[in-house]
């Protein structure tokens, strides 16, 4: 049975997925990247409206208007839509994340670009560097981040609320995940945005302030080359596709924060966190807790400087401060260790 995935110039990772009998498929979203600094999400709904328009191309195209589909289509076998994963980067992965969403609940018919049937069914995603301006995790979907550790577009690596803003919404238990990637920056994940792979300006989006990082200036022996990075995405990529759409379970401890790793991402270092898969809480802050030893309660959402997770001051927030919200509390908290 073919499966059907959407992803975005990971052209290392569609290789592999498709040597792995996945029909995958690449999905331009430049007409909205020229106009989404306009738009209150970042163009968030404009891509999850085009990532729907395309699913309904090929649900057209796997059914009674395969007749009409271009002649590359025809010559693959027929999509199985009843087994998608979306795979986005930066705001693309905002952008399959509000169309799992969407195709879930249907968002106003005025504020959407696509107004036809669902005919597919979203089994996961794997979001890479992601922006989160709407705030709206799909709990109920299983999911995947990758936080680039050297990430100097997406610095504060808000990619992490893709798990954090799922605790106890809803009763699902969907695995959330969160893999933090050490010495890996935004850009070269992507061929599109890495120097020497395309003929389009593109950088290394990683910055010092001050003095050389020792592990994510250029040079550091924990710095990764934009291949291995590449390799690092399409191992994962393909873990998650092989869990979420592939139902093979032995792949899991990769994901949910059991300390496996993968051989074939070396020399990457990945750390991974997760909630749901049926894991049970060491810790449930509430008001009543105290804690010692250099830890701190904080507090996800607040106005108050000295209650709040990650401090609050001018330049590159760290990506290196992970903020957890907690159960049921009259503020989100969480517990950091200084």
């Amino acid at each position: 049975m073919r499966r059907f995935l959407i992803s975005a110039a990971l052209a290392l990772a569609q290789r592999l997925l498709a040597s792995q009998g996945y029909l995958s498929v690449s999905i331009s979203a430049n007409g909205v990247n020229g106009q989404d600094w306009d738009a209150e999400d970042g163009g968030a709904q404009a891509r999850s409206s085009l990532v729907r328009l395309h699913l309904a191309n090929w649900a057209d195209w796997a059914g009674a208007g395969r007749v009409g589909a271009p002649a590359i289509v025809r010559a693959a076998p027929r999509a199985d839509l009843s087994r998608v994963f979306l795979v986005g980067h930066s705001r693309g992965g905002e952008g399959v994340s509000r169309a799992a969403m969407d195709s879930l609940t249907p968002p106003p018919a005025a504020q959407d670009g696509y107004h036809g049937k669902v005919r597919w069914s979203v089994r996961g995603l794997l979001l890479i560097g992601p922006t989160i301006f709407g705030h709206d995790p799909v709990p109920s979907v299983p999911s995947v981040t990758i936080l680039p550790g050297c990430d100097g577009d997406v610095s504060d690596l808000q990619g992490q609320m893709f798990v954090d803003e799922t605790r106890d919404v809803g009763g699902s238990r969907a695995l959330r995940s969160a893999l933090y990637v050490v010495g890996a920056n935004h850009n070269f994940f992507n061929t599109e945005w890495t120097p020497g792979q395309l003929v389009a300006p593109s950088i290394d989006d990683f910055r010092a302030v001050g003095e050389p990082d020792p592990v994510c200036s250029p040079g550091a022996g924990t710095r990764l080359t934009a291949t291995q990075q590449q390799t690092v995405g399409a191992t994962y990529i393909a873990a998650a596709a092989r869990l979420f759409v592939g139902g093979d379970d032995r792949v899991r401890p990769l994901l949910d924060g059991s300390g496996v790793r993968a051989p074939s991402a070396d020399p990457a270092r990945v750390l991974s966190h997760a909630l749901g898969a049926n894991r049970t809480r060491l810790l449930t802050p509430d008001p009543s807790m105290t804690v010692s030893g250099g830890a701190r309660i904080c507090d996800q959402v607040t106005d108050d400087a000295e209650r709040s997770c990650i401090p609050r001051r001018t330049g590159t927030p760290s990506g290196r401060t992970s903020c957890r919200s907690s159960g049921p509390s009259p503020s989100p908290a969480g517990t950091r260790q200084r």
